[in-house]
């Protein structure tokens, strides 16, 4: 849990990552009451208190002529990364369901 100072605001981390730019997800609850999740770091929000609402597990395929709540989930999934290295050193990563990434 990290704390905003200026905005007097408690941001707790999750295991998602943002669907725009891969950054990990937070969630705080504004001084009204309202949840919200916010990129870390391009800044995306939504009101909620799901992640899924900006991360990369929440991303559908657009299917011309439908609602967007109509549309089908893309099947990716925010996981822990198992192997953080040098290369590669984000905790959170993005995998397409199916596919696995395995410790090294």
């Amino acid at each position: 849990m990290s704390i905003d100072h200026e905005n007097k605001r408690f941001y707790r981390k999750t295991n998602h990552a943002c669907r725009i730019c891969f950054a990990r997800v937070f969630t705080y609850v504004d001084e009204a009451g309202e949840h919200h999740v916010e990129c870390s770091n391009c800044g995306l929000t939504k009101k909620g208190s799901k992640p899924e609402l900006i991360c990369a597990c929440g991303y559908r395929n657009r299917v011309k002529g439908q609602r967007p709540a109509k549309w089908p989930n893309a099947g990716f999934r925010c996981q822990l990364n198992p192997s953080v290295t040098p290369e590669m050193p984000s905790q959170i990563i993005v995998v397409h369901q199916g596919d696995s990434i395995e410790e090294a």
